[in-house]
Order: C-alpha cells, then structure tokens, then sequence
C-alpha cells in the first residue's frame, strides 16, 4: 500500500517518511513563498527511494485566466524543470485550489495552454469536478483533494489528497495515496496503488483481519465480488464497505473501515500493544531572517534598514518576499492578516500585538526576534 504526503515550507527527510510508511511526496515546483524544493532536497528525496511528485502553483487562482494563464504558467514550469536538471517532459500538476463552479472551460483553456508552453501534456490538482472535466482530455494525471469535493472520488483520479493539516516528525503535511500504479512521479515512478487497483480509495485502518470484515459484509448480504472474503481490500470490499456506511446511516468517509463500521458489524476490534513512552517533540525552528540582522520589516518613512516591501533591494511591486513569508505564518497561526509584502497599519497593528503576547519590545518592527517568535511562540488559540 503506498502512501504520500505533500507539505509547503516543512521538508520531512527520507528517513522520516520511510519510518511513517511513505513511499512518496508532493512539493512545489515553483517558489510560492518560499515553498519550492530546492535541486538537493529532490535529489535527496530520489537518491534515497522517495519518489516525487511535483505541482505549479502561484496563488492557486492562475487557471481562471485560461489561456493566458497556462502560457504563463507552462513556460515558468519548462524553467524551474531545466533549473533541476529535469526535462520540459517531466509531469506537472497545475493548481487548482478552489471551488470549481463556473470555470471550468478556462480551466481547459488553462492546461491546453500550459501543455504548449510546457512541451509535454499537463496533469492538474483539484477538486472532484476538475479532475472529472479535465483528466483524459486536457490533463494527463489528476491529484484529487478531498476538499470541495462533497465526498465524491473521481475514478480519473491518479492520486488523492485525503486528510489536511497533519504532523509528521515535527512537520506540518497533507496525507496522499496513489490510486493508480502510474501517478506522475518522476522518471514514471509506478506505485502499488492503496488498496488494490482499481479502489475508490478505501482502506482497513483497524487491526481487524480485512477478511473478517468482509465475511461480516458477505453474512449481511452485501456483494464481495467472486473471490469473497480473499483478504484483498480492492474494488469491492470499498464498494461494499461504502453502501454499508450508508445503509447503517454512519459518517460516510468512501469506504474506509474504521472504529464506527466495525461497532455497526459488531467486531470487537483487539486492543492495541502499549504505545512507547513518546519522544520530546523537537523544539520548533524558524526559517532564516530573510534580510540583514540590522534590518526590519517597518514603515517607509524609517531609515534605510526599515524595509517596507515597496522597494528594492528586499522589495518591489509585488512587495517583499520575506515579508509576505512571515505574514503568511501569522495567518496560519490564526490571525487576520492580509498577505501582500507591504507593511502597513494592519501588519503593525498585529505585529505590536503578537510582541505583547510574546513579551517582546512592542515597536511594531518585525527584526530576527519577532520574525523567529512567529514560528517558535506556542500557539495560544486566541488570535490577537
């Protein structure tokens, strides 16, 4: 069974997605907000037999502006692969993060282009409807995500984005498996798809024998198919499993046996083995300050070290990298913060806010203290 996970700035080691049970991982091509895998850590990923799967996305919106927007997008690909020491014939999964309602022909519009400008036919990342429009047609490889999709997995779908906002060895990740051997990894990296090939992403996560549940399921009159309780949980136990769920009127989660199937068939599931004493969580760790140590993000009216994300050399018109990096953890830590790179009254207002909590010098300048806190200060569920 093969599992994944994809993450944005938290980089899990090999050894760690081996000991967690991972065969691959999902990163960024390109560098939104400081995102993107860098040539040693693909290499390293790949030298020690984890296989990798890459997405483009900017803000997650390119594919509404169609055309235009997959040529953009398509040639910024063809750079970053030839930047990695990939060919322009390496897979993509363009980013589709929101809602499709209405947009789907510019979506079309946006992969056909991309395509062009790629050299090499795109695969796509979405919800239900996306992969459903788009993979067959205007999309190699289709990396489903569990949101906005109401439930419904695609049977286009090559990989699926199942569970959001996990830990793993101190890391911050979404949890994927692959649902079908060939699902755009690198070099055509093939998988044993989760579950059996064929599923609809079901999966045994108890102790339970797989056959023990399916013996339930084929004494209460469900379907197992012709090999029956053969402990494969392939295509027909999912089916089963699923149509039970809504039978019994459980929590739907498309045919996964957990805890609640297994009371509903009446297996007692054995207890699990003492859990070891749990390590130290390992103390958490801010990227570098982006800028000098005498330097800060602050108002432009300041001295030439208050950077403000309106001019260069750590700025510009699309403001300051760094600046919109350590914005983007605060909105993440659950403030209300609008991300652009410019300091202004919101940030400042925030930033003399989150020192007070922190016990910090409250001047409304993010310098390395207030930088690092914002990764580092425990969390208090009370956004400021």
């Amino acid at each position: 069974m093969a599992e994944g996970v994809d993450s944005s700035w938290d980089k899990p080691t090999p050894a760690q997605l081996k000991a967690a049970g991972k065969s691959f991982y999902a990163g960024y091509l390109n560098d939104p907000g400081n995102k993107g895998l860098t040539k040693a850590q693909l290499d390293n990923y790949l030298n020690n037999g984890i296989a990798v799967m890459l997405f483009w996305e900017g803000t997650g919106q390119e594919t509404k502006n169609g055309a235009a927007g997959g040529t953009a997008a398509g040639k910024s690909a063809k750079a970053l692969l030839a930047a990695l020491g990939l060919p322009n014939t390496t897979d993509v999964h363009y980013a589709v993060d929101y809602d499709e309602t209405t947009q789907l022909s510019a979506i079309q519009a946006f992969l056909k282009a991309a395509t062009a400008a790629q050299g090499h036919e795109a695969s796509v990342y979405g919800e239900y409807d996306v992969i459903e429009g788009c993979v067959g047609s205007v999309a190699k490889f289709g990396c489903q995500t569990y949101a906005w999709s109401n439930g419904k997995i695609s049977s286009k779908a090559t990989t699926y984005q199942y569970l959001n906002g996990q830990t793993l060895a101190g890391n911050s990740v979404d949890l994927e498996r692959n649902l079908q051997a060939s699902f755009g990894a690198i070099n055509g990296v093939t998988l044993p798809p989760s579950g059996g090939a064929g599923n609809s992403g079901g999966y045994n996560a108890t102790t339970v024998p797989t056959a023990t549940i399916q013996a339930a399921l084929i004494k209460l009159g469900y379907n197992l198919g012709p090999t029956g309780a053969d402990g494969v949980y392939g295509d027909y136990t999912t089916k089963a499993v699923h149509q039970f769920e809504v039978d019994k009127k459980l929590t739907v989660d498309v045919g996964i046996v957990g805890p609640q199937v297994l009371a509903a068939l009446g297996i007692t599931q054995p207890a699990p083995a003492p859990a070891p004493a749990p390590k130290p969580a390992p103390a958490p760790k801010a990227p570098a300050f982006p800028m000098p140590s005498n330097y800060y993000y602050g108002p432009a009216s300041g001295p030439v070290q208050s950077v403000s994300g309106k001019f260069a050399p750590y700025g510009g018109p699309n403001g300051a990298p760094g600046l919109k990096q350590w914005q983007q953890r605060m909105k993440d830590r659950g403030n209300t913060i609008t991300v652009n790179g410019l300091y202004g009254p919101q940030t400042e207002s925030l930033t003399k806010n989150f020192q007070a909590q922190c016990k910090l010098t409250q001047d409304g300048l993010i310098g390395p203290q207030t930088w690092a806190a914002a990764w580092t200060a425990p969390i208090t569920n009370q956004p400021l």
